[in-house]
C-alpha cells in the first residue's frame, strides 16, 4: 500500500535526512566524494553529449548505492563500504538500476532536445545579438542584462509557458529518480513495477512534494552559500544529504507496500572493532 503524507512531510524529508547524515558524517562525506569523482570522470574523458550522458548513467546508477548504504545504516548497523557494494552486485541490482537510470537518461536527452529545438526556434534569428550580448557582458553587465531583457520581452509569455510545462512534466521523471531506483534496489521489484510503484506515490503525494521542492530549493542555497565557509565541504555534504532525503522520502511512503526490503548484509567475520572499519 502506497501511503499519502501530509504536506508537512515534506519538510520532515529534509530534517531526517540531515539527522542521518550527522549520525555517520565521516563515511557518507568519503561517499559523496567519491560519488562526484567518478561522475565527473566521463565528462573529463569524453568531453560533450557522450561524456554527459554517461555522467549521467553512472549518476543515476549511483544513487542505487547510495539507497543500499542508507539502508544499512537505518539498521542499526556501521555503514560498510565493502558490504554495500556487494549487496549492490547482487541479485541482478545493479543491472536493473542500470535499466531505470537508462529509461530517466533517456527522458532527460528528450525533454533537452525539446527546450533546444523550441528556442532555436525561437531565437534562431537573433543569434548575432546574443553574440553581442554575451560580448558585451565582459565589460558591461548591466547593459547586457538590459539587452538581453528587451531580446527576451517579445517572448516573455511563450518562455513562462515553456518552464511552466516542463515543471510538470518533469515532476513525474523526479518521482522516478526518487522512488523507482530505491524500489528496484531495496525491494528486489522489477523496473517496469517500480516505475509503475514511482510515479503512483509521486502523485499520490503531490502536497507534500510542493512543500518540498521549496524547502529543498532554501536548503540548496545555504549550502550553496557556506561552500566557501567550509572550504568546499558544503559540497560533499550536499550530495549525501540529498540521497538520505531521497531515501526518507522513499521510505515514508512505500515502506508498507506489502514486499519485504532484500537487501542483506554480510558482516566481516574479523574480531577487529567494528567502529574503527570502513569496509
Amino acid at each position: 500500500m502506497i501511503k499519502k503524507r501530509p504536506p508537512s512531510s515534506g519538510l520532515q524529508w529534509i530534517s531526517d535526512g540531515i539527522s542521518l547524515f550527522f549520525e555517520s558524517w565521516l563515511r557518507w562525506l568519503l561517499i559523496g566524494a567519491f560519488y562526484l569523482s567518478v561522475v565527473v570522470l566521463p565528462q573529463l574523458l569524453l568531453p560533450g553529449l557522450i561524456g554527459s550522458l554517461l555522467a549521467n548513467m553512472i549518476a543515476f546508477v549511483g544513487i542505487g548505492y547510495a539507497m543500499i548504504a542508507a539502508e544499512q545504516q537505518a539498521a542499526g548497523q556501521q555503514i560498510q563500504l565493502g558490504a554495500v557494494w556487494r549487496s549492490f552486485t547482487d541479485n541482478g541490482r545493479i543491472g536493473r538500476a542500470f535499466s531505470v537510470a537508462l529509461i530517466i537518461t533517456g527522458i532527460f536527452f528528450v525533454l533537452m532536445l525539446g527546450v533546444g529545438y523550441y528556442l532555436v526556434s525561437q531565437f534562431g534569428d537573433n543569434i548575432g545579438e546574443l553574440e553581442v550580448i554575451a560580448n558585451q557582458q565582459k565589460t558591461d553587465t548591466e547593459g547586457a542584462a538590459q539587452a538581453m531583457i528587451a531580446l527576451l520581452k517579445p517572448h516573455l509569455a511563450d518562455l513562462l509557458g515553456v518552464l511552466l510545462l516542463l515543471s510538470v512534466v518533469l515532476m513525474p521523471v523526479y518521482w522516478l529518480y526518487y522512488y523507482a531506483l530505491p524500489l528496484t534496489v531495496l525491494q528486489d521489484r522489477a523496473v517496469g513495477e517500480s516505475i509503475k510503484l514511482a510515479i503512483e506515490g509521486g502523485y499520490k503525494n503531490i502536497a507534500a512534494w510542493l512543500v518540498f521542492g521549496l524547502c529543498y530549493v532554501l536548503l540548496a542555497l545555504v549550502m550553496l552559500f557556506t561552500v566557501s565557509l567550509t572550504f568546499g565541504a558544503a559540497l560533499f555534504a550536499f550530495l549525501p544529504i540529498t540521497f538520505l532525503i531521497q531515501y526518507v522520502s522513499y521510505k515514508d511512503i512505500f515502506s508498507d507496500t506489502g514486499v519485504q526490503m532484500s537487501v542483506d548484509f554480510t558482516k566481516p567475520e574479523s574480531s577487529e572493532d567494528e567502529d574503527s572499519r570502513y569496509f
